[in-house]
């Protein structure tokens, strides 16, 4: 953990250093501690995926529920690490245009489980 936090820092410092010099570096500076750090974060993917799956089976959902769960957080990174990247270049327009698509891709993936939340309830409700 600590060692991701020293390399954004170090990352951010150098690319404000290099930035007013050579902006196309400080650039590239950016989106290669990018992919670095989303690089650790994949890493850690294997612990975070095992937990989901323990949660999963200890509940007794069905497993449809988890591939959902994972699209979710795939959409999460995936729209987030393309927003930023956008951002970092200077295009924010399209950056916020990707946020919320992301979002709304999201909101599609997930409306099996709002369905079936909302069914449960129902039938906590008639019961």
């Amino acid at each position: 953990m600590i060692q991701v936090i020293l390399v954004g820092a170090a990352a951010a410092v150098f690319a404000l250093w290099i930035r007013p010099l050579k902006p196309e570096y400080g650039l590239f500076l950016s989106l290669g501690a990018m992919l670095l750090l989303f690089g650790a974060v994949v890493s850690q993917l294997d612990e975070i995926l095992h937990l989901i799956r323990e949660l999963v089976d200890h509940t007794g959902l069905d497993a449809v529920y988890y591939k959902i769960l994972l699209k979710i957080m795939g959409l999460a990174w995936i729209s987030q690490l393309a927003s930023d990247i956008c951002r970092e270049a200077g295009c924010s327009a399209v950056s916020r245009q990707i946020d919320i698509y992301g979002k709304l891709l999201i909101l599609s993936v997930s409306l099996p489980i709002v369905t079936a939340l909302l069914e449960t309830i129902e039938t906590l409700f008639t019961v």
